[in-house]
């Protein structure tokens, strides 16, 4: 803490400030939340700085009750708050600080402290600093500024003003409890936030954790220690293309137990899982190749000489992958929490129907067509409610799956039919269909691979082609004399 914040927090009494000017603003955040707030400006704030308040949800009743808001801290971060830099998780905070805010009754203030206070400018001078070596807190000090600078007594001013001497803070900080509660705003609980981990912010976090006492869990990760993402363990695209030539071989021998098997051998999904094939499209944050569409429709195609049953299933589970990450970040959270390649088959032939219930929606439906679930753990399905077009997230296990595959052709691709009576979904894995394939989703907000910053459209209908486009390319190569019918249903 600073001498001049020492300076303030010794002082008697704090100066009074008074709500200047209230106005009534609508919220919607990029990934569909919604929700309204009072946004409350002040005189007389210590510092002279524009600081905010926004009352969210049912404030004005929690305050008559002398129940303890919820409350928090944020300090601006143009970076991480507009651009969605992931150098810091100050954006994802202000997200859910407003989610559960709204939900439980409070205030977030949203103080004007770029850069723990020194700044825009310096914090990016900071940040060249951090990229030769230096934590945050060493970056700052070089620049001869404080580890951090913050005062929090517009902060006091602003809950006093509105009578919320006594707060549940939200918060991973314990230096803002410390200096609330000596300026007299009694912190009666302080409630940790998310820990949106990545490996840009990594070392980020590491250091609050290790230098300033924040509460965060890194997910048992040691300090430095690198990421499954970090720059030089993506492969090349002509790297790629050679570990699924390597396979081409072995799927041609295995076809025809493919084709009997009505999906694909295990020994199949494990080489395309060692190969690294499920992870083309998958974000870099999240352990990914983050390749692109010339990739991925190489590998489809090339997957397709050996057999067209495995490059059309494979396709179409690489790029569920890509979009499962476009849902937000509490669905990533827990579709990749096993790793960054997860395998989801989606079907919306034909629609299904939802309904709205407490929590979420209940869905019905008969789903067709559904490729890749034997070998998915879960599935993706399209509903209509109320007009609206959802996709439904929901683990293959609570849907029933009919064995009705019985085709001519690709028939090892498993595309088995789907059903669900009244199922319960969660109301975060349903989400509109025009907001998850549009260019500006939920996912690009919080990844910075292009792909994910692209209208689904781009890849919906590339399998088909690249598998026809592989398939056909093995059977113009064919050796004459050879039977032309077995070999044709060697390679589909």
């Amino acid at each position: 803490m600073t001498a001049c914040v020492e300076t303030t927090l010794q002082a008697a009494a704090l100066p009074v400030a008074t709500v200047r000017s209230q106005v009534t603003v609508p919220l919607r955040f990029p990934d569909g939340f919604s929700t309204t707030a009072e946004v409350l400006t002040f005189r007389g704030l210590a510092d002279g700085k524009e600081h905010l308040l926004l009352a969210l949800g049912q404030w004005e009743q929690t305050l008559l009750a002398h129940d303890v808001p919820l409350v928090r801290l944020h300090s601006e971060c143009m970076t991480g708050d507009v651009f969605g830099s992931q150098r810091c998780d100050c954006g994802p905070q202000l997200r859910e600080a407003v989610e559960e805010i709204a939900a439980a009754g409070g205030f977030l203030l949203y103080l004007r402290q770029e850069g723990r206070g020194i700044g825009l400018y310096s914090k990016l001078d900071a940040y060249a600093l951090q990229d030769t070596g230096l934590d945050t807190y060493d970056a700052n000090l070089a620049l001869g500024h404080g580890e951090d600078e913050r005062d929090y007594t517009a902060a006091a001013q602003m809950l006093g003003a509105l009578g919320a001497t006594s707060i549940r803070l939200l918060s991973n900080n314990p230096d803002k409890a410390a200096q609330l509660t000596a300026l007299g705003i009694d912190v009666a609980e302080q409630v940790p936030t998310g820990v949106y981990l990545s490996p840009a912010n990594h070392g980020y976090l590491a250091a609050k954790r290790d230098r300033t006492a924040h509460t965060l869990e890194l997910s048992g990760a040691d300090v430095g220690q690198a990421l499954p993402a970090i720059a030089g363990t993506v492969p090349s695209h002509d790297e790629m293309l050679s570990r699924v030539e390597e396979l081409v071989p072995r799927l041609r021998e295995r076809a025809e137990e493919t084709e009997r098997l009505r999906r694909l051998p295990e020994s199949t999904i494990n080489e395309l899982k060692e190969a690294g094939v499920f992870r083309i499209l998958a974000p870099r944050e999240l352990g990914g190749y983050g390749m692109g569409v010339e990739t991925y429709a190489e590998v489809v195609r090339r997957l397709a000489r050996g057999c067209a049953s495995s490059a059309w299933t494979a396709g179409h589970l690489i790029e569920h992958v890509w979009m499962l990450a476009r849902w937000p970040r509490q669905v990533q959270d827990e579709v990749f929490a096993n790793g960054p390649a997860p395998l989801a088959a989606a079907t919306s032939a034909p629609v299904g129907t939802a309904r709205k219930v407490p929590g979420g929606f209940a869905i019905s439906g008969h789903w067709s067509f559904a490729s890749g679930v034997m070998h998915s753990e879960w599935a993706l399905l399209a509903v209509q409610s109320d007009g609206v077009r959802l996709q439904c997230l929901v683990p293959v296990g609570e849907v029933e799956l009919e064995d009705v595959w019985h085709t001519a052709g690709l028939r090892g691709t498993g595309s088995n039919d789907l059903r669900a009576k009244d199922l319960f979904v969660p109301e975060h894995r349903a989400m509109d269909w025009a907001l998850l394939s549009a260019a500006d989703n939920p996912g690009s907000l919080i990844h910075l691979d292009p792909m994910i910053h692209t209208p689904m459209a781009t890849l919906l209908n590339l399998v088909a082609p690249a598998a026809a486009l592989g398939a056909r390319r093995v059977r113009r190569r064919r050796v004459p004399g050879k039977d032309a019918g077995a070999q044709g249903q060697e390679h589909h």
